[in-house]
């Protein structure tokens, strides 16, 4: 896939310069699939958000937006199909899309992944948890018979709800990115794209929602190591890390209010296990390469 985007063919009989144009053209349409993604994952998140009221849905078990990413990856689907299908015979092919690839298979793989993040999303509680009761903040828990409705229901409505963004966020658009970029930094566009979506901590102030934002990227990161080679598997490894950590700050934190201090706790908590994560991953990465040598 990643030398369908960076190697474009060039057209029979042409010099240099139409290969180039050709390259332009595919740099330019990979661009644009991520523009379009973001733009149709935001219209289709704001009619959700007008439809929910209508359909008297509780937000508390379910929000509609959650669903806004994968109607952007529906959206990008639909118009590359009708662009490739518009193209004359014997046209370069459309710039390379990576296949959307969705499986809720528990595989041992993906099994291991789930666990692998359950237990840094453990620590990371831990951290912050520990770290606010050291500085006097006893933690705010919230017992699952005090939410709406049974609280299974709403696990199972959570779990859906994260699936529903993470079939556009990792499942769709890490993989998208990763196919010219770097982990890293195709996890950190994610992170930042992810992060100014939830306008409804635009209303706290600036400086919780710069916490909320370098929440984002390093939750990210972690997420682009875990679901790294994950193929099909990658919408279920990260829709069950996106539902453990929206179900941990349901029922551990106070931050959904605009807690600074918890939030801010939360982000830089998030930091350390993600700089851990990419530690770690470096290490093994180094350890592969001696052993190939």
């Amino acid at each position: 896939m990643a030398n369908a985007v960076r190697e474009a063919p060039a057209v029979a009989g042409s010099g240099n310069g139409s290969a180039v144009g050709v390259t332009s053209a595919r740099a330019g349409g990979f661009w644009r699939t991520v523009v379009v993604f973001t733009v149709a994952t935001w219209l289709a998140a704001g009619a959700l958000l007008v439809l929910q009221p209508a359909l008297h849905l509780n937000p508390e078990l379910l929000m509609l937006t959650q669903f806004g990413p994968s109607a952007g990856v529906l959206v990008v689907v639909v118009l590359r199909r009708r662009a490739s299908r518009a193209l004359p015979y014997g046209a370069p092919a459309a710039p390379a899309l990576a296949p959307v690839l969705v499986s809720l298979r528990p595989t041992r793989q993906v099994l291991a992944r789930c666990a692998a993040g359950a237990g840094l999303l453990a620590a990371l509680f831990g951290l912050c948890l520990g770290g606010l009761a050291l500085g006097g903040r006893p933690p705010h828990l919230t017992s699952p018979g005090s939410v709406a409705g049974p609280f299974w229901l709403l696990a199972a409505l959570q779990w859906i709800g994260a699936c529903g963004e993470e079939l556009g966020w990792r499942a769709f658009l890490q993989r998208h990115l990763e196919s010219r970029y770097s982990t890293l930094l195709s996890a950190v566009v994610v992170g930042l794209l992810w992060g100014t979506w939830h306008v409804e901590y635009y209303g706290f102030g600036a400086a919780f929602f710069a916490a909320f934002m370098v929440m984002t990227v390093a939750l990210s990161v972690i997420l682009g190591v875990l679901v790294k080679g994950a193929g099909a598997g990658a919408l279920l490894v990260a829709g069950t890390f996106h539902w453990l950590v929206n179900l941990g700050i349901l029922l551990l934190l106070d931050f959904e209010r605009g807690n600074l201090v918890n939030m801010a706790s939360l982000a830089a908590c998030a930091v350390v296990v993600a700089l851990g994560v990419r530690g770690y991953e470096r290490g093994l990465e180094g350890r592969r390469g001696r052993a190939t040598v």
